[in-house]
């Protein structure tokens, strides 16, 4: 890494590739690797490793012909045939990305400051057990995925998917602990807090997404979101269906304003705000509005519905089909200074049904491999226990489900070699969010981000 402050994230993989049963389904496949440890530390990604001969650097080339995450190394050449691309997932059967043009990215922030050690547990280091004598997770709880790493026993659903665990993800080891200067960080993809930009990081990115057909390339499900501020691309900020009826409703009360707004030709409306008002009245031939109920009764008893509610909502937008890419949704709650135990394991408990409810919606449709769910909180919290909780902390760990490379990513943190108290930084958080800009999104990194982030292999 090019930060004096952070080590050069690297990946963990070293084993050999698990055989496939044709007749496994994906699923019921995945979960056996995961449980044996073959995928993550093993199996699966030592076939992008250099002891395979195939390099899993990604770093895009201007010669490169391959689709965005693919290496220059990862295809077979002959003289007499077209290059064949190489993608190890296929060959494990896991799920790989669809066309580029089709993905859409779904950002899902822990707000609060997530504890990622009772997310993802160093099931192995005792440093974990002596620092948290009341709150360690026991190790025969743990849902293994690696030799040395496992999921919180909350996370069994998305334990049983595809997914990535980013370690070591942080804002540099001079972060303030605040949750304001955090969040503001994250949501403008400004890692060291000092590049001055004022817009939001998937503001650029729908910017640069943005297609003169789509009537809507982003779209918060949480309400206002500065994730998406100073975007020029169509945009929407709501909580439920009800809020869109001021644009899409044919009621009366909106109809000579509606009718104003697409027939003029000038006035103090800028073409640009014009075409886009054009655009979002559109979507009232596509999405539910009013008509549209969210019913927690169809779930089991006692699902958390914050979360659940607001991916729903992001469903009726994938299905539409309008040109939506980018989704942001929050579930807050994750500020656990007290009753910890009980409070992180309603929240992923909730977390785990919605992005698994969402993501089976998504297979229903046809769009399993066009989805990604990337999780975001503003930091982690301190390895030691306060007593019945965790103060704030620094670096973190971030899990992405989807269509991804399965496995450790990036370089876990030491439990012993702290920053007052703190797990350090080995993976800026500019990183995070510029891998999933140019490797799943198709948008060069330094179109949307200041200086050359390093790339990292989780997509």
């Amino acid at each position: 890494m090019s930060d004096p402050q952070i080590n050069e994230p690297t990946s963990n993989a070293d084993a050999a590739s698990p055989s496939v049963k044709l007749s496994v389904t994906r699923r019921r496949f995945l979960l056996g690797l995961l449980t044996s440890g073959a995928v993550g530390a093993g199996a699966f990604l030592a076939l992008s490793q250099n002891k395979s001969g195939i390099s899993s650097d990604s770093a895009t080339s201007p010669a490169s012909t391959l689709p965005v995450g693919t290496s220059s190394q990862q295809r077979i050449t002959s003289p007499s045939t077209t290059v064949k691309e190489i993608d190890p997932r296929e060959q494990a059967g896991l799920l790989v990305p669809g066309d580029p043009k089709n993905r859409v990215l779904v950002v899902v922030t822990l707000q609060g400051g997530n504890d990622c050690l009772s997310t993802v547990i160093p099931r192995n280091d005792g440093a974990y057990y002596d620092a948290r004598p009341k709150l360690a997770i026991p190790e025969a709880d743990v849902l293994p995925y690696s030799d040395d790493f496992g999921l919180s026993p909350h996370l069994e659903r998305i334990h049983g998917r595809q997914f990535a665990v980013v370690h070591g993800v942080g804002h540099g080891n001079d972060g303030t602990q605040s949750h304001f200067d955090m969040e503001k960080r994250c949501e403008r993809g400004d890692a060291a807090g000092a590049t001055g930009t004022r817009t939001g990081f998937l503001a650029r990115v729908v910017d640069q997404l943005d297609d003169a057909n789509s009537p809507l390339v982003g779209v918060s499900v949480a309400g206002h979101s500065p994730w998406f501020n100073g975007a020029n691309a169509s945009v929407l900020g709501f909580q439920n269906f009800n809020e869109l009826n001021i644009v899409t409703s044919d009621a009366a009360r909106f109809a000579d304003y509606r009718g104003a707004l697409l027939q003029n030709q000038g006035g103090p409306m800028t073409t640009q705000m014009l075409t886009s008002w054009k655009k979002t009245f559109s979507l009232s031939s596509s999405l539910p509005g009013k008509e549209y109920k969210f019913d927690p009764k169809v779930h089991p008893e006692g699902t958390p519905t914050q979360l659940l509610q607001q991916l729903s909502m992001a469903t009726e937008f994938i299905k539409a089909d309008n040109g939506t890419r980018v989704i942001h949704a929050r579930i807050g709650g994750f500020d656990t200074h007290t009753n910890h135990a009980n409070r992180h394991a309603q929240l992923m408990k909730g977390v785990d049904y919605a992005i698994d409810h969402f993501l089976t919606q998504m297979e229903e449709i046809g769009r399993e491999q066009d989805v990604c769910v990337a999780m975001t909180s503003e930091f982690g919290r301190r390895v030691a226990e306060n007593g019945s909780g965790f103060d704030h902390g620094a670096g973190s760990t971030l899990c992405v489900v989807g269509p991804v490379h399965p496995g450790d990513h990036g370089e876990p943190a030491s439990l012993t070699d702290l920053a007052n108290g703190n797990l350090r930084t080995n993976v800026l958080y500019s990183s995070y969010l510029a891998t999933l800009a140019e490797k799943w999104c198709g948008v060069e990194a330094g179109a949307v981000m200041e200086g050359e982030p390093e790339l990292l292999d989780f997509v």
